[in-house]
C-alpha cells in the first residue's frame, strides 16, 4: 500500500471475468500492534453492450429502445470500498495505540 498524507491506497490486479476476489487488510502501528479487517469479496463481471439497430425506417423521431443492463462493478467503487475499510482499520489501530499509551 502507499499513502498520500493520511490516505492509504492499493490496487488489486486485474482479474479474469467470472473470478471471485477475496481480500483483507492487515495493518501494524509503530508499537507492533496488529489490526486485521474482515474479509471482503467481489465478483468480476465483464459487461459488454452492443448497439441496437433500428427495426423500423427512421422518420426523424427517436426510436424507443429498452434500457440495457446497468453498469457492472467499477474500479472506483471497489477502490472506495478498500479506502473505507482501510480508513476504519486505521482509526481502530490509532484508538488502540492511544489507549495503550494511557
Amino acid at each position: 500500500m502507499s499513502s498520500v498524507g493520511t490516505t492509504w491506497s492499493a490496487m488489486i490486479p486485474a482479474q479474469a471475468d467470472g473470478a471471485s476476489v477475496t481480500y483483507r487488510i492487515v495493518a501494524y502501528d509503530t508499537l507492533g500492534n496488529e489490526a486485521i479487517s474482515g474479509e471482503s469479496t467481489y465478483n468480476v463481471e465483464d459487461v459488454v453492450t452492443t448497439p441496437t439497430e433500428p427495426t423500423e425506417p427512421t422518420t426523424g423521431e427517436p426510436t424507443p429502445t429498452e434500457p440495457g443492463p446497468g453498469p457492472g462493478p467499477r474500479d472506483d467503487e471497489t477502490l472506495f470500498m478498500v479506502y473505507s475499510a482501510f480508513g476504519a482499520l486505521v482509526v481502530i489501530v490509532l484508538a488502540l495505540a492511544a489507549r495503550r499509551r494511557r
